[in-house]
């Protein structure tokens, strides 16, 4: 009669010296992985706004060598902005605005392109008409001021960034194209192009629609950018600021006037100069030197 060896089965030990070994390889490997995302998700971040950078060349190119302006307000309606006015240079369809031109983005008219893979959240308030924007423009009003300096009033005269908060032509919306209602600056006004950001990132968490696509997204200060509470042009309480998380080491991008995209903290010298975050100067202002 033949008989049939028994299989040899694992103790419990040995599959507990199996399991320890790869916990082990595990641990050594996670890290790596988990470091190779977050490059991955940099360099498309990155890559996003350097495509952004290409589109603002198109625009100008195809506006008398015209920046975009960071947004036009209109009484009754939301704003008109700078994705607005780069839409179909960054793949999207055109699309038809009322006169009051008070339509932000949907679900159907989002591009991902506006989103940075890190972002927490794709919509502001969970509202699929209110598709997040991760991107921002470095921008002041057009008398030379930032939009609020946290109490609601106009402060900070003098720092000129490298948008235009178009606040003097509420009728902006209505005179689309005409000289009057165009409050954008040319490329040549510009005296450091490649020590201006023009496009920055930021990321909130909150029952809000700051920044949502189409509402012509912009920052005006380093703290309304990464401070604790800070929505880019003033600070609320009901917001939980994010964008030290975004990328490794609490860095963020930024699209530079002349095309290139570094990464920094947003508090470092490297951004704010001789400035502070309430104050920045530097990579924030359109003065060379300063």
């Amino acid at each position: 009669m033949k008989i049939t060896p028994k299989k040899k089965q694992l103790s419990l030990i040995e599959i507990a010296v199996v399991l320890a070994i790869i916990a082990i390889l595990a641990s050594l490997l996670f890290p790596s992985l988990r470091r190779a995302r977050e490059a991955a998700r940099l360099a498309q971040c990155m890559n996003n706004q350097k495509q952004i950078g290409v589109a603002m060349a198109l625009f100008a190119g195809d506006n008398e060598n015209k920046l975009p302006y960071a947004r036009g307000p209109h009484s009754g309606g939301w704003f008109y902005g700078w994705e607005d006015q780069l839409r179909i240079y960054l793949g999207g369809d055109s699309i038809e605005y009322s006169t009051q031109i008070n339509d932000l983005w949907n679900e159907e008219q989002a591009l991902d392109i506006l989103r940075c893979p890190s972002a927490k959240e794709k919509t502001c308030a969970g509202r699929s008409d209110r598709q997040r924007n991760s991107y921002a423009m470095n921008a002041h009003d057009a008398t030379g001021q930032s939009l609020y300096d946290g109490t609601g009033s106009a402060a900070y005269e003098g720092y000129d960034r490298f948008g235009v908060y178009t606040v003097e032509f509420p009728q902006v919306l209505l005179d689309l194209g005409t000289e009057e209602s165009r409050k954008e600056r040319k490329i040549r006004s510009l005296e450091d192009l490649g020590g201006t950001f023009a496009i920055s990132e930021i990321d909130y968490t909150g029952n809000n629609w700051y920044f949502a696509q189409g509402g012509g997204t912009m920052i005006q200060q380093a703290i309304y950018q990464a401070g604790a509470n800070g929505v880019g042009f003033w600070t609320d309480a009901g917001v939980e600021n994010t964008t030290l998380d975004l990328h490794t080491n609490g860095k963020v991008t930024y699209l530079l006037a002349d095309g290139g995209v570094e990464a920094h903290h947003p508090f470092s010298s490297e951004v704010i100069g001789t400035g502070t975050v309430e104050l920045p100067k530097d990579m924030w202002s359109k003065t060379a030197g300063d």
